[in-house]
């Protein structure tokens, strides 16, 4: 079975009707079968009418089976199965066509449409084509997407800000927390660098009859950060550190450091540690 991907088809095919005195069995009959997808149907007869249209697989020569999925980016993927029957048996192949979302309706049944033509074109000529049926094609259709990249002021950094807080009291308890984080990332093909740091205060007071109430206060903070080198496709170097105090952990300063060297070919991969 082939298989082939028409997510950018921008040619126009124009078919010419078999002329009306040649008689009906010359033309292939078609079963089109739109199992779990919208297919157009109504449209699809109307718009390819070199063949002849079956309900029954019985009487088809191909049975094309249509069936659509939703893409990640939310447009829609036909996929067209086309499975030869009788004289035509094991001539099989599927199309696969993708539109977009922002595609207005006909231009997502046009391209089902030129996708069907172009599937069944090889039935048709595998029986020998019929006189009248012509194919122009025009190239001034031909879709070209352009795709440009404004200057970008960030020079590849995104930065990221968060920050929570939270109060809850009850008779003998009162509990205050407070966070605050942010992180700067640099990806390119040659570097990634990573940065992020975080501050959380926690402050709790329990009444214990007495005087004053008990005081419990947490503090902690951490920097860290990611530094990687790209040494070509499969090599790449880099080290990683931070800095980090806990009140909670009794701990007034400490560091966190390490340097990698890394390989990686397919799914092989070989790392060094120091």
């Amino acid at each position: 079975m082939t298989t082939a991907s028409l997510a950018a088809i921008g040619l126009l095919l124009v078919f010419q009707q078999v002329p009306a005195g040649q008689p009906s069995g010359a033309r292939l009959r078609v079963l089109v079968d739109c199992r779990n997808t919208f297919c157009y149907e109504d449209f699809l007869r109307d718009e390819i009418t070199f063949v002849e249209y079956m309900r029954d697989q019985k009487d088809a020569d191909v049975h094309v089976l249509v069936t659509g999925a939703t893409t990640g980016a939310g447009g829609r993927e036909y996929t067209l199965s086309f499975i030869g029957l009788g004289p035509l048996a094991g001539r099989d192949q599927t199309l696969v066509v993708t539109t977009e979302r922002t595609d207005s309706e006909d231009r997502r049944r046009r391209r089902l449409a030129t996708t069907l033509t172009i599937g069944l074109l090889g039935y048709v000529a595998a029986r020998g084509l019929p006189e009248g049926l012509g194919v122009a094609v025009d190239p001034g259709e031909t879709e070209t997407r352009a795709v440009t990249l404004g200057a970008d002021p960030w020079h590849h950094w995104i930065v990221s800000v968060r920050g929570n807080a939270q109060y809850d009291a009850e008779q003998s308890t009162r509990e205050l927390n407070l966070g605050l984080s942010a992180s700067a990332d640099h990806i390119t093909p040659e570097w990634k660098i990573t940065i992020g740091g975080r501050l959380d205060h926690d402050r709790e007071e329990f009444d214990l009859d007495e005087s004053e109430p008990f005081l419990s206060v947490r503090r902690e903070r951490e920097l860290a950060w990611l530094v990687v080198r790209g040494l070509g496709e499969h090599w790449s170097i880099g080290g990683r550190g931070g800095v980090t105090s806990s009140t909670f952990n009794n701990v007034a300063f400490g560091t966190i450091n390490s340097t990698r060297t890394e390989m990686r070919r397919l799914q092989f991969g070989l790392k060094f540690v120091f």
